[in-house]
């Protein structure tokens, strides 16, 4: 593909193009080459700080947003932006000066409250991560990041409940958001009932991605619990098969198989394969993960 040096607009849309499907690389030396011919784009450099942060860069992503805000001092996205980027580096006093720039600027940026719940959360504030997502609720009644962790928080603190109604306003608002039918079979797992319809929620997220790694597990936990071990065995081979790292199917396979062994050695005693029946919910979720507009990255601020 050719395309001519002073052209912004092409390497502006080839960058964000790339950044779409996360070659982040390409995404970068596209925006890099806009910016060139147009220095003072925030668009450009906002989608560039991104681009630097998902390939891990925090300084240089870091750099950028200032430099953006140097020039759109006024832009709170730019603020958002900057302060996702602080936190993810842990750097959480100067995230969260970013987020209060940004909401003095836009007291309803979702995004902003969004940021600051997802930095409470990370030093372990439950209940100030969830006053967050709620004030992030309040602004933007149709924030499904805001009630995915808000659901997710709940199911973490064992609010089955509330659990549910957030992942079902979700649902309401997103459908096609998949993850989410895996996190209300997990709601039923940990209840142990309404097992059938488990399947059936983690079924639609697999129809939606087989290659949901997160989703097979949960699967072969909702079959163990059902005592469908070879079922379930089944299900846990397919999360390695898209995600070979995936500890959490590595654990049950090896739990499933040191137990058929002690069985074996006691002619047959009656084990239990209830290995840890809550898993992590939506932690890393390693190559079976496909990329959505949710995954609580709350970079959402690209511009086209």
């Amino acid at each position: 593909l050719e395309i001519k040096s002073d052209c912004f607009e092409a390497y502006l849309n080839l960058g964000i193009l790339y950044l779409d499907q996360e070659k982040f690389s390409k995404a970068d030396r596209m925006l890099s080459k806009a910016i060139r011919v147009r220095p003072n784009n925030t668009i450009a450099l906002k989608n560039l700080g991104i681009a630097r942060i998902k390939s891990g860069k925090t300084d240089s992503a870091a750099s950028v947003l200032e430099n953006a805000i140097k020039i759109s001092p006024e832009d709170p996205d730019l603020h958002v932006s900057l302060g996702n980027i602080y936190s993810k580096a842990g750097k959480y006093e100067k995230a969260f000066d970013s987020f209060e720039e940004a909401l003095s600027l836009d007291s309803e940026s979702a995004l902003a409250y969004i940021g600051m719940g997802d930095t409470y959360l990370k030093q372990e504030e439950l209940e100030k991560a969830e006053e967050s997502y709620i004030k992030a609720t309040e602004v933007d009644p149709r924030s499904f990041e805001a009630f995915t962790s808000l659901g997710r928080i709940y199911l973490e603190t064992m609010d089955y409940e509330k659990a549910r109604n957030a992942f079902m306003t979700v649902i309401k608002i997103k459908p096609d958001l998949y993850q989410i039918y895996v996190d209300i079979a997990e709601i039923n797992l940990r209840q142990d009932k309404n097992l059938d319809e488990a399947i059936k929620m983690v079924n639609i997220a697999l129809k939606a991605y087989h290659g949901y790694a997160r989703g097979h597990v949960t699967k072969g936990r909702i079959f163990l619990a059902q005592g469908k071990k070879n079922d379930a065995k089944k299900a846990f081979k397919k999360a390695l098969k898209y995600d070979p790292k995936n500890s959490t199917a590595k654990k049950y396979l090896s739990s499933m198989k040191d137990k058929k062994k002690s069985n074996d050695e006691t002619e047959g005693g009656d084990g239990d394969d209830s290995t840890d029946n809550k898993s992590e919910t939506e932690t890393k979720e390693g190559s079976g993960e496909k990329p959505t507009e949710t995954n609580t990255n709350k970079d959402t601020t690209k511009q086209h």
